[in-house]
């Protein structure tokens, strides 16, 4: 443990440090909660994120912005997998990455736009978290009132018009899909 690893060997020179030989495995001597102690090496979450989304035939992932920098590393393991090592059936066919755009509706395109107007109003503050998700953003604008809970509202008028907006959007967004959930079979009702 700690002393040997398995390193995915491809560019020591790449202006991406992450394609610089990275870490695929490493041995740790602990419990496992579904395999007990059967195994003693497990995956880096760069190689087991490709090699599950693989196994999955997940044609389109979509990370946040924390994972930018690890998208070259996660094609370069989608390209690297066969099929008979990853799962012991060949029946697993190659997936093939799809890097067309992805389309979305214009009721989601709202929804992004409308997020997007917040997210940036956010992070024109002073003293944010870069990491901070909606539901710390509303945090920030709305405050907590004396028992601790989160006010419903804001004195930003702004804030307040953003906030609204991504709702409505949201709830127009909801409108769009739902019959569609249904014809998918998704949902029974």
């Amino acid at each position: 443990e700690g002393s040997h690893v398995l390193r995915a060997k491809i560019d020591m020179k790449s202006t991406n440090m992450l394609m610089r030989d990275p870490l695929m495995y490493r041995i740790l001597h602990r419990h496992h909660h579904r395999t007990g102690n059967d195994w003693k090496i497990y995956p880096m979450y760069d190689y087991a994120h490709g090699e599950s989304d693989y196994i999955e035939q997940i044609s389109h992932s979509i990370c946040t912005l924390e994972f930018v920098m690890h998208r070259e590393l996660y094609n370069w393991f989608l390209d690297q997998i066969q099929p008979e090592l990853v799962s012991g059936s060949p029946e697993i066919p190659k997936q093939v990455r799809n890097d067309k755009a992805l389309v979305f509706s214009p009721e989601a395109t709202a929804v992004f736009d409308a997020g997007r107007a917040l997210w940036s109003y956010y992070h024109s503050q002073k003293e944010v978290n870069v990491n901070a998700s909606l539901y710390d953003i509303r945090e920030y604008f709305q405050g907590r009132n004396m028992s601790g809970k989160m006010n419903t509202k804001s004195d930003d008028m702004l804030y307040m018009s953003l906030i609204v907006n991504l709702r409505t959007k949201l709830k127009e967004l909801g409108n769009e899909i739902l019959p569609k959930v249904y014809i998918y079979g998704f949902l029974l009702r």
